[in-house]
């Protein structure tokens, strides 16, 4: 199978110099954070050349190139690159596989799985096509490999000449290894030893063992190098998972340096993607802004948003100190907005709040019926409470007997009557005994049913069945204490106390 590799070499310094062009053709050492600890990540060639090696200590790499400019890794800066340039690889590929931040293992689109020789000049021209896209489009530096594998394709890119196109041919592809070193096989560093001490130096030497001994001597690995030694490499190409990103951008004509000029225009840009984002219910989580200044430098900041969103205003504050954290040296010759980490947006929480209400009304009515079905001819009826929104059910919803009414239709229907008020009472204490009384006289908030229930008047409680405390803490702070009691008539009622008014209330009553 036909697969191509495009290598980006030095992706970190070359990004480096992308963003200040002052730092081209200086030595050059990317590694360690803001406090100049940590090791080497990528380097310069003139600084590999005084031997700075990847994973080197800094403070050696600053005794060995002491003049070179030091700069800490920026791995968004350099992730970001990488992403832009695989983005641009996918109009000449059919599936891309990424290998690291080094480079990525592509299908090319349009040439054939197994091509005769004269196809070997459309491959090339293919990877020219590439290697200049990438360069016009970026500014990056990259090679390109195609072979009949993965392993193939990625030692033909890395032998290219600079912003060169190596293509090596199926029938070919043993003889194309052959004189390469042994080191380039998928071995261990124990078996490469091993090899070494054979007199095995080189990936046709290599070729030239028997298949048979070489997994007991050198672990099963080694029959997967024996068969990419003879040019038969069929490792599977997985193809990537690409993240949803939309960007916009606006360029300005002449540059501008204004703060504010450049935050309107970001909210226009923001405003643009939102829009079709809100259409298809989705939301992002991340914010980029990239600002590019009129002598090819690139300024970016980015923010990850606590809840992801689709709503633009709720963006604009970070968005503003994105903005003002840029340090802006010369005008500005564009600005674009990018968001990432799209997924679908999430349930309003007013949509949840609603749907729980319709739960709890379907709830109610299935509990009536099951009531309606037990007591038959001794129904009962829930309505709202003195308090609809409290977190107390006794405040909410109240149980209370009633005679059905033929006329009304089903039993559902009651839910709406009208609710009945918790009533305000007294209790009265004589000779170390508690009594029941309707509210003072004085009282203005004395019900005008209250003359209906005489029969509560000096009614003695004669015993208590349940004690409960409440805190109902919303929609206001209020303490409460329920009383399950019963009177000496046969009366069972709900009494409770509300320490903060001092007063007593009637929450329900049986016969």
């Amino acid at each position: 199978m036909r697969i191509g590799y495009v290598w980006f070499p030095h992706l970190s310094v070359q990004v480096a110099t992308l963003r200040d062009p002052a730092l081209r053709g200086r030595p050059l050492v990317i590694g360690g954070d803001q406090t100049g600890r940590g090791r080497v990540v990528d380097a310069s060639d003139d600084c590999l050349a005084a031997g700075v090696t990847s994973g080197m200590a800094l403070r050696e790499a600053i005794e060995l190139v002491p003049a070179a400019t030091f700069l800490p890794v920026d791995p968004n800066g350099d992730a970001d690159m990488f992403a832009r340039a695989l983005d641009l690889l996918d109009r000449f590929a059919e599936a891309i596989e990424e290998n690291g931040r080094q480079g990525a293992w592509f299908v090319p689109a349009g040439l054939p799985s197994h091509p005769p020789a004269p196809c070997v000049s459309e491959a090339r021209r293919l990877g020219a096509t590439i290697v200049d896209s990438i360069a016009a489009a970026l500014g990056l530096s990259s090679r390109v490999g195609i072979g009949a594998g993965k392993f193939i394709a990625r030692v033909a890119a890395e032998r290219a000449p600079v912003g060169g196109v190596e293509v090596v041919a199926t029938e070919y592809s043993a003889a194309y290894l052959a004189p390469l070193p042994v080191t380039l096989l998928p071995l261990s560093p124990r078996s490469i030893e091993r090899l070494k001490l054979l007199g095995v130096s080189t990936i046709g030497d290599f070729a030239h063992l028997p298949s048979d001994a070489l997994p007991r001597r050198f672990g099963p690995e080694a029959g997967l190098a024996w068969r990419i030694a003879h040019g038969d490499d069929d490792a599977l190409l997985i193809p990537r998972r690409r993240p949803e990103t939309w960007s916009a951008r606006q360029t300005f004509e002449p540059p501008i340096e204004d703060r504010t000029l450049i935050l309107t225009a970001s909210r226009a840009l923001l405003d643009r993607l939102c829009r079709p984002l809100q259409d298809r219910g989705r939301a992002f989580r991340t914010l980029w802004i990239t600002i590019g200044l009129e002598d090819g430098r690139v300024l970016d900041q980015h923010a990850d948003l606590r809840t992801p969103t689709s709503d633009p205003r709720r963006c604009l504050p970070v968005l503003q100190s994105m903005v003002e954290a840029l340090t802006l040296e010369r005008s500005a010759a564009y600005v674009a907005v990018r968001i990432e980490a799209i997924r679908h947006e999430p349930a309003n929480q007013g949509e949840l709040f609603d749907r729980t209400r319709a739960e709890r009304r379907e709830r109610i009515a299935q509990t009536l019926s099951e009531i309606a079905r037990r007591y038959r001819g001794r129904l009962r009826r829930v309505v709202p409470g003195d308090n609809p929104s409290s977190l107390f059910v006794d405040r909410r919803l109240l149980l209370l007997p009633y005679e059905p009414d033929v006329g009304r239709g089903s039993v559902s229907h009651h839910l709406a009557e009208p609710a009945t008020r918790i009533r305000p009472i007294r209790l009265i204490v004589r000779d170390g005994r508690i009594y029941l009384a309707g509210p003072s006289a004085r009282s203005e908030t004395r019900p005008v049913s209250w003359q209906a229930t005489g029969a509560w008047e000096n009614d003695e409680i004669v015993a208590l069945h349940a004690r409960w405390e409440a805190d109902d803490w919303w929609p206001d702070t209020t303490r409460w204490t329920y009383y399950r009691v019963r009177t000496r008539r046969g009366l069972i009622a709900t009494l409770a106390r509300d320490h903060d008014q001092q007063r007593w209330f009637l929450i329900e009553n049986f016969d």
